[in-house]
């Protein structure tokens, strides 16, 4: 009989080994149900001191290389753990994951963090010839992993739509609402109030908006960023506009709700792009978690989702005035902000939490094991 030294393996050369989906939620959930589950992952050595092993592999930036590389190191891993279940988090490893289940009779588990054909789509660097065939490459994988995979986890309920497979399930990227416990009170008079956004700062995310939108508002609000700037010299250009800019860098996952509760409240204004318009940012539900009103882009899915519910303002991302308006609205209404803040912790606690979403993986995974 195989001795499995791990009942479930998590594998991904593209993500680090402290991703939140891939450590800090699905791992962390499976542990905590009782499975022995290890992570396969590049890493600089600076994972937090927890019960799921981290097996190292070497990090490197170049994707064909990456792809080669990353798949013998977890094979070679994987050989040694015989583990009952191989779980994926990269399209370039689902060759590798139906190799492994029919010779070795291991079950795997493909998770699919992005609509992989229109993410390939909306690459601005590849030439019209290089995007067909990164295209027709996508489409197969996923097809690969549509037939093959024993279980197919999608991250939204648009990249749900793309698969056919009726063991596909849905776990979406919503925060631990454990971790929101605590939050702060919203002071009786705001006199300079700070809005802050969390995760990555770049062009299309709306950052020089956000930044325009603060130079505008009449209350002068400081803007907090955590997260890294890219290019790096996009901090200067938004400080360039007059606002407050207090740029934090990147923040581990455990101060996210500290910065986000020093806030009046979160802002999400992104570039109406496909990707964005059917996606489901984890930033706005931790605004939501933490008990803070959110100023978003009015993308017609995110309005749908909540704007019945009040607990935010929608804008159009391209009209700074509208957003300095929205920031000027909270701040003269700090009692409206607070309910608005109240309602949206309430629906995030009910609905938007990664509790819930923890408990369709785990039982999911059992499925596949036994």
């Amino acid at each position: 009989m195989t001795r499995h030294k791990h009942e479930v393996l998590h594998a991904t050369s593209a993500h680090v080994a402290s991703d939140i989906r891939i450590f800090w939620k699905e791992c962390r959930a499976l542990e905590e149900a009782g499975l022995d589950v290890a992570l396969i992952a590049p890493t600089s050595g600076d994972m937090p001191d927890t019960r799921v092993p981290v097996y190292a592999l070497p990090a490197t930036g170049n994707r064909a290389f990456r792809a080669l590389t990353g798949s013998v190191g977890i094979l070679r891993h994987l050989l040694a753990a015989r583990p009952k279940v191989l779980h994926i988090h990269d399209p370039e490893l689902i060759p590798l994951a139906i190799a492994v289940k029919y010779v070795l009779r291991v079950s795997f588990i493909y998770d699919a963090h992005e609509d992989l054909p229109e993410q390939v789509t909306a690459k601005p660097y590849l030439t019209p010839i290089r995007r067909r065939i990164a295209t027709l490459v996508a489409k197969a994988l996923v097809y690969l992993a549509d037939r093959h995979a024993d279980v197919v986890v999608a991250a939204t309920p648009a990249i749900a739509r793309t698969f056919s497979s009726k063991s596909t399930i849905l776990v979406q990227n919503f925060p631990w609402f454990r971790e929101y416990e605590t939050t702060k009170p919203f002071p009786s008079l705001i006199e300079r109030p700070t809005f802050c956004y969390v995760g990555s700062i770049t062009d299309i995310r709306g950052a020089m908006e956000m930044a325009k939108g603060g130079a505008q508002a009449q209350s002068h609000p400081t803007i907090a960023l955590a997260g890294i700037a890219s290019p790096t010299s996009l901090i200067a250009d938004m400080s360039s506009t007059g606002a407050d800019i207090d740029y934090l860098g990147r923040i581990a996952p455990a101060y996210v709700p500290d910065v986000i509760a020093e806030s009046l409240g979160g802002l999400i204004l992104a570039h109406p792009l496909k990707h964005y318009v059917v996606g489901q940012p984890t930033k706005l539900f931790e605004y939501m978690a933490s008990g803070r009103p959110f100023i978003a882009s009015n993308f017609m899915m995110w309005r749908e989702m909540l704007e019945e519910h009040q607990c935010g303002l929608f804008v159009d991302p391209f009209d700074t005035r509208a957003v300095a308006a929205a920031m000027d609205q909270l701040a003269r209404d700090p009692d409206e902000a607070r309910r608005m803040g109240e309602r949206g912790r309430s629906l995030a606690r009910e609905q938007y939490s990664f509790e819930n979403e923890a408990a369709t993986l785990v039982d999911a995974t059992r499925r596949v094991i036994s």
